[in-house]
């Protein structure tokens, strides 16, 4: 995982190794290494379908904790090429292919597996210590593994049972911006094998196969669009609602959740559109 993220980090500007960074020379150097491993719990987590789910692995969600370090070079003008170097590198390990673990191989074989990249903090050297190392620390959240271990069969699934212990993310990411009067599609992924409620389900009820949703406005009395469909039927796993923008900017939430026969519908997600002129 270290190769693979130095690699990635890498730019025709700055080589990354794979290990600490270089003694100080004529150049920029940078290196990183995991410095930590924690256990994670994932509640509620996904793994990639390309992971081979019929070849199952016994796993350890885990979040590694990295130190990318970029040392000055000698002489005149160290400390500004440093600074600019470790702008660069926070502004890489911010890139779709890090972030979202994207760049990363799915391959049961390598023993690993990343799931998401967070820039935790960037500390920078003392003013007065000009020789003194940039560190950007991130978050690998994923999942280890024995690469020696072969794939272990278990007991055979007679069903699954999905708990939604809480309600909607209480973060979602950055709002989503859209034109007024423009739509927006929204694309929701649902992979739920089966679902089974109440303490009688004595075998699993078919998969739900549709999504309501619906606009909340968020410091207004009126929402600043619509949907299309407050209900959307899924094509395979995927809904895709369509947001229409009003003609006044606005800042509304859709929230999204996954309707149950006879009862109130669970809490999926929810993402922010901002209306802009």
């Amino acid at each position: 995982m270290e190769v693979r993220l130095a690699e990635l980090l890498t730019s025709p500007a700055l080589a990354v190794a794979a290990g600490p960074p270089p003694a100080p020379g004529a150049a920029v150097g940078a290196g990183l290494a995991v410095a930590s491993v924690a256990p994670r719990t994932a509640v509620g987590g996904t793994r990639p379908v390309e992971l081979r789910p019929r070849e199952l692995h016994r796993i350890s969600p885990v979040t590694a904790r990295v130190a990318v370090t970029v040392r000055p070079a000698t002489g005149a003008g160290a400390r500004a090429g440093a600074l600019a170097a470790a702008t660069v590198l926070w502004w890489r390990c911010e890139d779709g292919p890090v972030a979202s673990g994207a760049g990363f191989p799915r391959d049961p074989a390598e023993g690993y597996l990343v799931e998401a990249v967070h820039t935790v903090a960037w500390r920078t050297p003392d003013a007065t210590d000009g020789g003194a190392d940039h560190v950007i620390e991130l978050d690998v959240d994923g999942a280890v593994w024995p690469r020696e271990a072969p794939p272990e069969a278990g007991v055979a699934i007679d069903h699954a049972v999905v708990r939604f212990a809480a309600d909607a993310p209480a973060t979602p990411g950055p709002p989503l911006a859209v034109r007024a009067g423009r739509a927006l599609e929204l694309r929701v992924e649902i992979d739920l094998r089966s679902f089974v409620l109440g303490p009688d389900a004595d075998r699993p009820a078919a998969a739900p196969r549709e999504v309501v949703a619906e606009v909340v406005p968020l410091g207004a009395d009126d929402p600043a669009g619509s949907l299309a469909a407050t209900t959307v039927a899924l094509d395979g796993d995927v809904a895709v609602l369509t947001y229409q923008a009003g003609p006044a900017p606005g800042h509304d939430e859709v929230r999204v959740a996954i309707p149950t026969p006879g009862g109130r519908p669970v809490p999926a997600g929810l993402v922010e559109v901002e209306v802009v002129p």
